[in-house]
């Protein structure tokens, strides 16, 4: 009899502990009351606003590149070096010929003032003095002619040397020292490109229905013109940042192909990390402040149908129980609560390994964070 019972004290001793182990624990938030902004999200992509494709106005042999590809230049910059050889001696030409005219008009002026003081005395026949006359006007405006030709020169002269038109970010030299380039015609070639990258801006695309839905809610203002705007660029964590931009540009008409209107919103980029062509995530509010209650995201367990969802929360006697609520919008890892719950419900955030029923621990509660 004795030898019967010993394993079934052994189960004993085995089961005892399971019995006695502590209930599962599992972090519990309440959630939280916030003043809320509706918010649509559209798709986007970051534009320069100012764009510059540097060619040449004069055509000569490229000597010297004075930048490196990606660096950033300074409205002024030299950033081509054209061989300015016979632009210097045209302009030596001109200096010369203005030199030139200017001895002419004084030798030709001291002459004029003689036969003057003639023809005041009638000493002088009138059409000598004529003659005389319109051989002064003529030294003088020579003058003139030879002074626009050296200011042509010294303006031919600087085009040979090609410099930024704006601040900004320089591409790759397209030309290598030693090539032609033809300039001031159509065919003449790009030598690189410059941005203007601060600030940047982004662009999208609004369908009809909602630029009406957002025009209603815009306070009677009739404009998407000055809307302020939330950009992220890269994932959005919860660490992540948007950057602050405002919308400058709504087109006058959509595009009857795709019924979208064109839209631009102006961002900074002063840290310089942002770069045409990126893909960005826009933001922009809907109607007014309101209040509302959010959840972290991860507190939904199922969905049920629509916007009816499924969240677990710990009741007065420690009991894990089954919660239907009906959700709203998302904000960021938070999601609106717009009935079923209230601020003083605990709601298990996370607790995948708990059922309906169990008992649980609560891990001391922390608010809700956006």
């Amino acid at each position: 009899m004795a030898r019967s019972l010993q394993p079934l004290l052994v189960l004993l001793f085995l089961v005892a502990p399971l019995r006695s182990a502590d209930p599962p624990v599992v972090q519990v938030a309440h959630p939280v009351e916030r003043a809320l902004v509706d918010r649509i999200q559209f798709a986007g992509q970051i534009v320069a606003l100012e764009q510059v494709e540097i060619r040449a106005r004069v055509t000569g042999y490229l000597s010297r590149i004075t930048f490196q590809p990606g660096a950033r230049v300074k409205k002024g910059d030299l950033l081509f070096q054209l061989d300015a050889r016979p632009a210097q001696v045209a302009l030596d030409r001109a200096e010369a010929k203005l030199v030139l005219a200017q001895a002419r008009f004084k030798s030709i002026e001291k002459q004029f003032a003689i036969e003057k003081a003639l023809f005041e005395k009638k000493v002088l026949p009138e059409e000598r003095f004529l003659a005389s006359q319109l051989a002064h006007e003529e030294a003088r405006i020579g003058i003139f002619v030879a002074q626009a030709e050296v200011m042509a020169g010294k303006v031919e002269l600087e085009y040979y040397r090609i410099s930024a038109p704006i601040d900004g970010r320089i591409g790759q030299a397209r030309l290598s020292p030693g090539n032609l380039v033809t300039g001031a015609t159509d065919e003449s070639p790009r030598l690189a490109t410059l941005i203007a990258d601060d600030p940047l801006a982004v662009q999208f695309e609004i369908d009809q229905q909602t630029y009406l839905h957002l025009l209603t809610q815009s306070g009677g203002e009739g404009t998407l013109k000055n809307t302020p705007v939330q950009v992220w660029v890269g994932p959005r964590g919860k660490d992540a940042k948007p950057r602050e931009g405002v919308i400058d540009f709504v087109d006058n008409q959509l595009n009857p192909q795709t019924r979208t209107l064109a839209v631009r919103a102006k961002l900074p980029n002063k840290d310089h990390l942002l770069l045409p062509g990126m893909a960005a995530t826009l933001e922009m509010g809907i109607g007014k402040e309101r209040k509302g209650l959010l959840i972290p995201r991860s507190a939904v367990k199922k969905t049920l149908s629509g916007t009816a969802v499924a969240v677990w929360i710990v009741n007065e006697r420690d009991v894990v129980e089954s919660r239907s609520i009906k959700v709203g919008r998302n904000h960021d890892n938070l999601c609106e609560v717009e009935s079923g719950l209230k601020v003083t419900d605990r709601v298990i955030v996370g607790g995948d390994t708990v059922r309906e029923g169990d008992r649980v621990q609560r891990k001391q509660e922390k608010p809700s964070r956006q």
